[in-house]
């Protein structure tokens, strides 16, 4: 699968205290400083810029165009109280944001989609899935990832050509061309475990002893 930036590692989680009140966002991954990256388009122009600081992202939302923020590293819980507040997010899945072992679904609050899916990584031979968040809004998409790296690398190159809908079309596209792109990202993963299953089978036929593994 091809990946921007660093490859994503399998970190240790936790587990969120029993007790505590909901609508607390309590980190279980890896407390990765956040990497923030917009892109901001309309049909005939787009940008593209990073933030580096929680206030930065205040101002994000109060011009036009559809905007795209896309947060790898989920170590600063103070940039997701100020995204909430920015964008009007619910508490609930804020929480489930940092929450990063929630299985995949769709909740509908109204004013905002929030989308869970599982991005998937080949590592030791093993398959891992980090968890990637998305929120829909009427001129916004916002994506969460626990680690830096993804398999979204062909959706920003569209939007940088200019070519086809994507450019042209509203953030539930961009929405729509993302989970499609994670979708896209098991193929690879799956090529590469049927291929090594291919070769036990050959093992275990030809060599037929109790180390074939």
């Amino acid at each position: 699968m091809a990946t921007e930036g660093a490859p994503r590692q399998k970190g240790s989680r936790r587990r969120k205290p029993a007790g505590m009140s909901p609508g607390i966002p309590v980190l279980t991954g890896e407390p990765l400083a956040p990497r923030i990256h917009v892109i901001r388009y309309s049909a005939e122009a787009i940008e593209e810029f990073d933030v580096g600081s929680p206030e930065e992202c205040r101002t994000l939302g109060a011009e036009g165009g559809v905007i795209w923020i896309d947060v790898q590293g989920l170590g600063d819980l103070e940039l997701l109280r100020v995204m909430g507040e920015t964008f009007g997010l619910h508490p609930l899945a804020l929480e489930d944001v940092v929450s990063v072992s929630q299985r995949a679904k769709v909740e509908d609050y109204d004013t905002h989609l929030y989308i869970i899916v599982r991005m998937p990584e080949k590592a030791d031979d093993q398959l891992i899935t980090d968890q990637t968040s998305l929120f829909l809004g009427k001129d916004f998409v916002l994506t969460f990832q626990e680690h830096y790296g993804d398999c979204l690398g062909p959706v920003r190159e569209r939007l940088r050509r200019g070519k086809g809908l994507l450019r042209r079309s509203g953030p539930d596209y961009l929405a729509y061309a993302i989970l499609d792109a994670v979708v896209d990202g098991y193929f690879p993963v799956l090529e590469q475990f049927g291929e090594r299953l291919e070769e036990l089978e050959e093992e275990v036929i030809e060599t037929p002893t109790r180390g074939v593994q």
